[in-house]
């Protein structure tokens, strides 16, 4: 089997090759934007949107590249066929996630006494790799338990708002370090992830989905200022008004999850939609009838049962 074709600044590269130096401010710095996306049944899923949003993201924070949402979604496509993906005659079990990434590029002072400088422009890569259905099992199958974590410190919160939630970004030290005190608990599960609480107590999101609850037979969700607002919850604020279910977007406190959250949901691109089985040590119907409804519905949208697929394919835990 020849090896994967990745993407990188104008080229397709063998995958190993797929590389960024040390003194790119990407690696420096963590200064990158990203965006993971997948296929339903080999192909491309709403690439576009979360092209666009890649571009967006990457100037609100100061990334020039000059490559246009069409541009990305040409390469995707081109990367995908350069690896034989598109014509893989078992797309209904298997299917790829793409991830793209860009940053300011290489720093100039880390390499002026270079021979060879790198060219100073933006990074722009692009990858896949088969979507990891063993991960996502335990979670559809037994019902996320979400045990909340935070503020992490010494780092507490960012002040000021420094990073916008709404910004898709690779700073990531934060839900490292959230996973790495989630394993230290004895009750921690296969199906066990961490959900930021801020030192408000409120809560925010998980390292792979954003959270919504169910309150007073309210889909509510935290506020944009809190979360990242995901083009999969974006699909679920419109599944929701499709079927009639009402939608309040508030900050959500620890304290509620005791008493007042009926269910609770995750949202996100590489499963869609999960159900919530344990919120905070508080057991939840899993998934809950308003959950099942969401389900349903995106499986009409997308003609494809992303939760029975993965369940399918992936083995039991």
């Amino acid at each position: 089997m020849s090896e994967p074709v990745a993407y990188l600044s104008g080229r397709f590269v063998p995958l190993s090759q797929a590389q960024i130096g040390c003194w790119d401010s990407g690696f420096v710095f963590g200064a990158t934007v990203t965006d993971f996306c997948r296929t339903v049944r080999g192909q491309l899923f709403d690439f576009s949107a979360h092209a666009q949003r890649l571009c967006r993201d990457a100037h609100s924070i100061g990334i020039p590249f000059t490559e246009t949402s069409q541009d990305l979604s040409e390469i995707a496509t081109s990367l995908l066929n350069q690896n034989g993906l598109l014509s893989r005659k078992d797309s209904d079990s298997f299917e790829w996630a793409i991830i793209t990434f860009a940053t300011p590029g290489p720093i100039s002072f880390y390499t002026a006494h270079l021979e060879n400088r790198p060219i100073s422009r933006p990074t722009l890569g692009m990858h896949c790799f088969p979507l990891p259905f063993d991960r996502y099992c335990p979670i559809l199958q037994h019902g996320a338990d979400l045990v909340a974590i935070g503020p992490i410190e010494p780092f507490g919160e960012i002040p000021g708002g420094l990073i916008n939630p709404m910004v898709k970004h690779r700073s990531r030290l934060h839900w490292w370090l959230a996973d790495q005190k989630l394993r230290t608990l004895p009750e921690r599960l296969p199906h066990s992830l961490a959900i930021l609480q801020t030192t408000t107590g409120h809560l925010t999101e998980t390292a792979i989905a954003t959270v919504a609850f169910v309150i007073d037979q309210t889909l509510t969700i935290p506020p944009s200022n809190m979360i990242l607002d995901g083009i999969m919850l974006q699909h679920v604020r419109s599944l929701a008004q499709e079927c009639g279910i009402p939608i309040c977007e508030r900050p959500i406190h620890a304290e509620e999850c005791r008493n007042r959250v009926q269910e609770a949901l995750l949202v996100g691109t590489a499963f869609g939609i999960a159900g919530v089985s344990r919120l905070l040590g508080t057991p939840l119907p899993h998934p809950g009838p308003i959950t099942t409804r969401l389900m349903r519905a995106w499986t009409d949208r997308i003609g494809l049962d992303m939760r029975q697929q993965i369940l399918d394919a992936a083995p039991r835990s």
